[in-house]
């Protein structure tokens, strides 16, 4: 979980990245960025909101099945 946010946030300083109004898009910093950086960050905006609640369920789960053999 930790890799996944430490990833988004060096490959994608300026997130999120959106379409503007012309058809081009751009960051919070209104930073061009090419179709392909707009499809990767969605790509890792999606894995992200995925992984992370599936993360911490996990988490919360071990750290339950820990207490119970203590």
């Amino acid at each position: 979980m930790a890799a996944l946010f430490i990833y988004g946030l060096v490959r994608f300083p300026d997130a999120p990245i959106h379409a503007s109004a012309n058809g081009q898009y751009q960051g919070k910093q209104r930073q061009p960025h090419t179709y392909s950086e707009y499809r990767a960050f969605k790509t890792w905006e999606t894995c992200f909101f995925i992984t992370w609640p599936i993360g911490m369920v996990a988490l919360a789960l071990l750290q339950r099945y820990e207490k119970k053999q203590a």
